[in-house]
């Protein structure tokens, strides 16, 4: 299959490595940038950067929780993405930017969810 085995995320979780920068608080180890930045080489020395892409998504989706979420969002997401039993990512798209991020159109309004 051309997708990435779910377990390695809880794999990694286990191991620690999703929470190299993130706080002992919510299950990571809070390592430096230094220190991920060090790891990330190694995994790249060895041809295994295409596995962090994969394991790695939380790194552009949890950022915006911690600053921003309510303490109850935090707990209930953050634990549970650093142990590897849920995956954070960030999802951005339109049909007029595709992935273009910058160049993204739609807007959000406050009122009635649609979901």
């Amino acid at each position: 299959e051309e997708r990435l085995p779910r377990e390695l995320h809880k794999l990694a979780g286990e191991a620690g490595i999703l929470g190299i920068i993130f706080p002992q608080k919510y299950g990571g180890l809070e390592g430096s940038h230094k220190t991920l930045i060090d790891f990330t080489e190694e995994l790249c020395v060895v041809g295994s950067g295409g596995l962090l892409v994969g394991l790695w998504t939380h790194h552009i989706a949890l950022p915006p929780i911690l600053t921003c979420g309510s303490e109850a969002l935090k707990d209930e997401i953050v634990p549970a993405v650093l142990k590897g039993d849920k995956i954070a990512a960030l999802a951005a798209t339109e049909p007029s930017g595709g992935s273009d991020v910058a160049n993204i159109q739609t807007t959000a309004k406050l009122g009635k969810s649609i979901g």
